[in-house]
């Protein structure tokens, strides 16, 4: 399954991952947790991908986009990193921590294709109890943010009618390398 996802998106395919996180390699990691590897486009070196395993509480933290938008109340449940991709300069840095301004999500060049890496649960909903206008207010900025990185990839949300439910479905978020659109 590695080697399938990995030329998929290596022959011009695109990976979105939820609850990941990245590790620039050089050229040889070494062993370890990262079976996910893949080629940079333009230096040839390994960049790991990392999925975190297990359950953990759901913490709220704000992230800053690389537009300077603050998002306050997006949901993480598990502190991912991304070693090395930020100070390197291979990847295009989504959006960052705004308690330490670590990068929280990037975007990499692949092959002919691209993987976005987000380390926070940017598909789960903004919510409180009491529906204040911040909360709304981080909500459209948070679907604004997903609907970008979709976009980016070159994937698309279907529009929805009455006769459609309002979320999107796993099938509608692939991108065959052949049919981009």
């Amino acid at each position: 399954v590695v080697s399938a996802v990995r030329t998929y998106v290596e022959k011009g395919g695109a990976l979105l991952g939820l609850r990941a996180g990245a590790r620039y390699g050089g050229f040889f990691l070494g062993p370890g947790e990262y079976s996910l590897r893949f080629q940079h486009a333009r230096t040839g070196s390994s960049i790991y991908c990392d999925f975190p395993g297990g359950e953990q509480d759901t913490n709220r933290i704000a992230v800053i986009t690389e537009d300077g938008i603050t998002i306050s109340g997006i949901a993480e449940s598990r502190e991912t990193s991304f070693e090395g991709v930020d100070s390197t300069g291979i990847a295009r840095i989504l959006a960052r921590r705004a308690q330490d301004d670590s990068a929280i999500a990037t975007e990499l060049a692949v092959g002919a294709g691209k993987v976005a890496l987000w380390g926070v649960q940017l598909e789960v909903p903004v919510v409180t109890e009491d529906g204040s206008p911040e909360t709304r207010l981080a909500e459209e900025r948070r679907k604004a943010l997903f609907s970008k990185t979709l976009r980016s990839l070159g994937l698309q949300l279907p529009t929805t009618s009455p006769d459609q439910p309002p979320y999107p479905l796993p099938q509608f978020l692939v991108s065959a390398p052949s049919k981009p659109d």
